[in-house]
């Protein structure tokens, strides 16, 4: 895997890790965040915390997997994104009429996307 590869998963674990951390298990959410946020090594982990390394990589490949069910379930991330995009559109837009059906699809968005 390329650097740009494992920098893009990175990012991707932890933006779904900000949008569902809380539905984790405890153990699930050290893991992943121990690992993502803070850089720790699956042994200084599994130190800290009186288990295996692989018990801890077990944690972290079961919490990516539930975060990426959550989001194919619930599509919180996938949705903020659609938003963000629309919102520079329209503040990118010079133009007041075509700026203000932005922003008209963009309530419409918001209303049926909650």
């Amino acid at each position: 895997m390329s650097e740009e590869e494992l920098l893009g998963k990175r990012v991707r674990v932890l933006t779904l890790l900000d949008a569902y951390g809380p539905l984790l298990s405890p153990a699930q959410d050290k893991a992943l965040t121990g690992y993502y946020r803070y850089d720790l090594s699956l042994a200084e982990m599994a130190e800290e915390e009186g288990v295996s390394r692989a018990g801890v990589y077990d944690a972290i490949k079961k919490g990516i997997a539930k975060l990426e069910g959550f989001e194919a379930k619930l599509g919180l991330v996938a949705f903020k994104g659609k938003v963000a995009k629309m919102l520079d559109e329209a503040k990118a837009e010079p133009d007041p009429n075509k700026k203000e059906r932005i922003y008209e699809r963009l309530r419409k968005e918001i209303e049926h996307g909650i």
